[in-house]
């Protein structure tokens, strides 16, 4: 299976889908309402990285079209000279729905604090899939929303230290056309 579309198909059943996480630390809370977009896919596969695929620099929103109509393949990004830099990164994404559902660490992240990091983030996912660790990163919109910044598995860099863990009080998943939420997490002390 190509795991450029694999990967495509389950980000796009996410545009649907809204998580709220509630984060606690020393007795001030954390709320993050986590969306996604089209055009977030762009980003998040590191597309922008294959910089000798000219066709690749178009409109994100139609990149990410083309790819679940398959015009646009896991062959096609192959004959960049800079696919090994992404291949890891396109293999594990397909894993972010699962990884969101799941309840691993977080953390207030600083990027100050990792000097090699040009990531502006807010918030820092850390999770274990398949014996290897992914990290996912948190930004803000404007409308205090949040989106998928980033997300690569870890290769030499630790980007978790001297960053903040924060404690997960609670997360729940909603569907938006569905107006149902599922709750994937509730700490035992926590209190809404």
């Amino acid at each position: 299976m190509d795991a450029l579309y694999n990967a495509a198909f389950l980000f796009k059943k996410l545009l649907d889908t809204e998580y709220v996480f509630v984060l606690g630390k020393k007795n001030v809370k954390a709320t993050i309402h986590l969306i996604f977009h089209d055009t977030n896919f762009y980003h998040l596969a590191g597309l922008q990285h294959l910089e000798d695929i000219a066709h690749l620099r178009r409109n994100k929103k139609e990149i990410f079209e083309k790819i679940l109509n398959r015009q646009i393949k896991i062959e096609d990004l192959q004959k960049s000279r800079f696919y090994k830099d992404i291949e890891r990164r396109v293999a594990a994404l397909s894993l972010l729905p699962s990884l969101l559902d799941s309840n691993e660490t977080i953390f207030k992240y600083n990027k100050e604090r990792n000097s090699f990091s040009l990531i502006d983030a807010d918030y820092l996912l850390e999770n274990t899939s398949d014996k290897q660790t992914l990290y996912t990163f948190l930004a803000k919109y404007p409308d205090n929303n949040f989106f998928c910044r980033s997300f690569f598995p870890k290769e030499k860099k630790d980007y978790s230290i001297g960053q903040t863990r924060w404690t997960l009080l609670s997360k729940k998943k909603i569907n938006k056309s569905a107006n149902t939420e599922e709750i994937l997490f509730l700490h035992k002390n926590f209190k809404g």
